[in-house]
Order: structure tokens, then C-alpha cells, then sequence
């Protein structure tokens, strides 16, 4: 077995191991190094990736009136799912893991080089919520194969990662423009 294969099936104390689990954390471990994420440069918690790429879907026009167009830059954030396993996760907790991620992320939108060009920042993901709270614009995902698809893969990394309840949870897509997330974090810090 690989590296990658013995961290993946790792798992705490508390945890029986099931092949789900460990098929789950095999293909996200997989994920997240054939594509090469990176994390936030200046976050301190690193719970957050960021995949910058161009965009290839139909034009959208954001809450803020920003379109995003095809050939537009834009930033894809990923939870790095490992570190979920050590978070208490209430309502309160996540708020403020955003909001340090966010924060973080609109520094580096605002004054790093490599992200100047980045027109708005996205995700799929069943917190949704969340993300409309900190003033993401949230919409459907539009292919029926791909919501399925994400229905199963959200819903089961969240099954896999956390503990307690589960309920099933349907994805949506959440942007922000990159003018919107720096505005708002300058708000926050006034």
C-alpha cells in the first residue's frame, strides 16, 4: 500500500474501521494531491484549500451585479475534510472557522500576486448556509448528474468525517466576487 492509501484508512480511537470510510478517505486524500490544492497562504488554521483555475461554465451574474464569464479566473475553496475530525461542530464553532478562513483568504485576494487576477471565489458544498451568512450568493447546481453526484460525495464525506447525527443534505453552489469578500472582511475589521 501507499503512503497516501495508510494515511487515508487512518483512523482515531473512536473510529471502526469500515470499508465506506475507508474508501472515502482514500479518494479525498487522492483528490486533493493529483490536483495539487494548496492551502490558504496566510491562514493560520489551514482548513481551508484554494484551486485557482479558469472558469468553464455558463456566464453568472453575482449578487453584487459581478459576471463571471468563461476564461475568467476564479477560485474553487475546499474544506480539507482530515480536519474535521478534531472540530466541535456547532453552529458557533463553524462561524468562526469561516470567518478566520474568509478573512485569511481576503487578505491574500487583496495582496498576494498570485491571486490579483482571481475574479470571485466558489464551491459546492452542503454548507451552504453558512456561506450565504458571510454573504456568498447561493445557486443550484445546475447538471441533475452532478447534483447526484455531489449528493453522494458531500453527504458522504460528512457520514465518513464527523460524528453524531447525519442528515442528508443537498449541495449548492456559493460564490463571491473577490471585490465583495475583501469589502466585507474590512467591515468586519473596523
Amino acid at each position: 500500500m501507499s503512503k497516501l492509501t495508510h494515511k487515508a484508512i487512518r483512523l482515531t480511537k473512536n473510529q471502526r474501521p469500515t470499508f465506506f470510510a475507508a474508501v472515502f478517505r482514500y479518494l479525498d486524500q487522492w483528490l486533493v494531491s493529483r490536483r495539487g490544492w494548496k492551502y490558504i497562504p496566510t491562514s493560520a488554521t489551514q482548513y481551508f484549500y484554494v484551486d485557482i483555475h479558469k472558469y468553464h461554465g455558463q456566464a453568472i451574474v453575482l449578487s453584487d451585479q459581478v459576471m463571471i464569464k468563461p476564461g475568467d479566473l476564479v477560485g474553487e475553496i475546499h474544506l480539507d475534510s482530515n480536519k474535521l475530525r478534531n472540530l466541535d461542530l456547532n453552529l458557533r464553532s463553524i462561524m468562526r472557522l469561516l470567518r478566520q478562513e474568509l478573512k485569511a483568504l481576503a487578505l491574500v485576494a487583496r495582496d498576494d500576486q498570485d491571486f490579483q487576477e482571481v475574479r470571485a471565489y466558489w464551491c459546492r458544498t452542503v454548507l451552504h448556509a453558512f456561506l450565504t451568512r458571510a454573504g456568498f450568493t447561493t445557486r443550484r447546481v445546475d447538471s441533475p448528474a452532478l447534483r447526484v453526484f455531489l449528493v453522494v460525495w458531500e453527504n458522504g464525506l460528512k457520514y465518513v468525517y464527523t460524528k453524531g447525527r447525519f442528515r442528508l443534505r443537498i449541495p449548492m453552489e456559493s460564490w463571491i466576487s473577490k471585490q465583495k469578500l475583501v469589502e466585507r472582511i474590512n467591515l468586519n475589521d473596523q
